[in-house]
């Protein structure tokens, strides 16, 4: 900043330094005094205007300080009053699926693992236990079933549904560009807060992400690779300027043995770089498509249910 453009400097101060060489805010503050004054004309100005012409264009360069304590308040907290209550076999992964943590989670796993099922009984519990509470969940392949839900909510035991599935947004998008337009059209409904103050929404679920950007992935062009950090990048924004989880879901690609056709490895579909674009990465697997680990026990003969693995593979935050 030129030191004639400060009007609280006079001018005749001003027009003398910048006929001495003296022009800019940045040269005046970094000479000293004394070299200041041996610049200037004999008697033209005492050295205690000089420190007071320091103090006036130090004040008017530089940004008005904040003090810490006033910019923690203006940090969005955690709340600790809503919160989502997993199974007991869910806790050693609660922090990775709770709301409000301002982490986009990476969920990926087999077709038939039942990842969609697994997050909407997890959404579904926290708008159980939160009367204020929204979810937005968007689709991508047509398969969201209201009835599902319905019945997942039954399972519950609760007396009633506590008006549950008006407060999960469900929005279809067949397209990429469909999915910009909801994320684009959200900024009203994630201002929405409850009586506490906090958002009311507590997670933003995509699934999932793969029928979306698999087909545009090429080897031949990174357009589709630069689409899908845009929108990770646009996710990260909404969890951490609105404090909420946001959860997205992928699929798994299989490779084969070309001579034996059996399975030799699986991996998220959307190539490796994917996952440093999650805060969290989890694979949920059928353990009937996986090798046993010696003792474990994944189907229980006396009961219709099969239990399922979920495992951690990247992390970037802690577990409570």
């Amino acid at each position: 900043m030129r030191l004639g453009a400060i009007p609280e400097l006079p001018n005749a101060i001003a027009k003398s330094l910048e006929e001495h060489g003296i022009k800019t805010d940045a040269i005046f503050l970094s000479m000293a005094p004394l070299d200041i004054l041996r610049k200037l004309p004999l008697g033209s100005i005492s050295l205690g205007e000089i420190n007071r012409c320091k103090e006036i264009v130090a004040r008017v360069s530089a940004a008005p300080g904040q003090s810490a304590s006033s910019l923690l308040k203006s940090v969005p907290q955690k709340p600790s009053s809503m919160n989502v209550e997993l199974p007991l076999s869910l806790e050693p992964v609660q922090s990775y699926f709770s709301p409000h943590t301002d982490k986009v989670v990476e969920l990926s796993g087999d077709r038939n693992s039942r990842k969609s099922e697994f997050i909407l009984n997890i959404v579904l519990r926290y708008l159980t236990t939160n009367a204020c509470s929204i979810v937005h969940w968007v689709d991508t392949t047509g398969d969201f079933s209201t009835t599902k839900a319905s019945n997942i909510l039954k399972q519950f035991g609760l007396d009633k549904e506590n008006n549950c599935l008006e407060r999960i947004q469900v929005s279809l998008a067949l397209e990429v560009e469909q999915l910009y337009d909801i994320l684009d059209g959200l900024a009203t409904s994630l201002e929405v807060r409850c009586p506490n103050g906090i958002s009311a929404t507590g997670y933003l679920v995509v699934d999932n992400v793969t029928a979306l950007y698999g087909p545009l992935l090429s080897v031949a062009s990174s357009q589709g690779h630069a689409l899908m950090v845009d929108l990770m990048r646009r996710l990260r924004i909404i969890a951490q300027i609105h404090l909420i989880t946001v959860i997205v879901c992928l699929s798994a690609h299989y490779i084969y043995e070309t001579v034996t056709t059996s399975l030799v490895h699986r991996k998220p579909a959307l190539g490796p770089s994917f996952t440093f674009l999650t805060d969290a990465t989890l694979w949920m697997s059928d353990p009937r498509l996986v090798t046993k680990s010696p003792g474990a026990t994944y189907h229980n003969e006396k009961s219709d249910y099969i239990n399922y693995l979920l495992e951690v593979t990247k992390s970037s935050f802690g577990v409570r």
